[in-house]
């Protein structure tokens, strides 16, 4: 079962080399395995081990979805950069980006 609420919207951004990434979804947490090899995305599905790319290429394609690309791993990067947020300093280049969790509202592995 692939839950809407479990995907996140990334913006359509612009990375520093040029390249236009367009806007995606992508999902919150790793795929499992459903019944009969089928990919799920839910916060309690362990994650999917033991296949190769073309496999996990096909389990995706077979719920509508797609594998990440790297151009849009790095456009994820990029998107938390450019949020004060994520910055120590409470600013964009203020301080360090923020690794992980840290806000301490997570005690147990997710």
């Amino acid at each position: 079962m692939t839950n809407d609420q479990h995907f996140l919207d990334v913006p359509r951004i612009m990375l520093l080399d040029g390249t236009d990434v367009p806007a995606f979804r992508v999902a919150k947490y790793l795929c499992g395995c459903g019944g009969h090899g089928v990919a799920i995305v839910m916060p309690v599905a362990p994650p999917w081990t033991l296949l190769n790319y073309f496999e996990a290429a096909s389990a995706c394609r077979a719920r509508g979805h797609a594998l990440i690309s790297a151009r849009q791993c790095l456009a994820i990067a990029h998107d938390i950069c450019l949020q004060s947020v994520n910055w120590s300093g409470g600013a964009i280049g203020m301080g360090k980006v923020f690794l992980g969790l840290h806000k301490g509202s997570i005690v147990t592995p997710q």
